[in-house]
């Protein structure tokens, strides 16, 4: 069996993210770059290159929210 390490997934970009918002129901043409606009400003991610990197603030969030069992991230709440 060759030996290698497996790779994380690529970080989602700008395109990627609106591609998914779309298709959970989450925004309208008119705010979907306002939520963009307000992840970056809330710290939760920024942006390198064409891709939204999540900052220590945003993957905390996520895991604390998964550890209490609270589901706020889940795109099912923001539809």
């Amino acid at each position: 069996m060759p030996e290698g390490k497996t790779q994380p997934p690529s970080y989602l970009t700008e395109a990627d993210l609106i591609d998914k918002m779309d298709k959970n129901g989450i925004g309208t043409d008119a705010t979907i770059h306002e939520h963009i606009k307000n992840i970056q400003v809330r710290d939760y991610c920024h942006k390198r290159g064409i891709s939204l990197v999540p900052t220590p603030l945003g993957t905390t969030l996520v895991d604390v929210y998964t550890d209490l069992g609270i589901e706020l991230y889940k795109p099912y709440l923001r539809a």
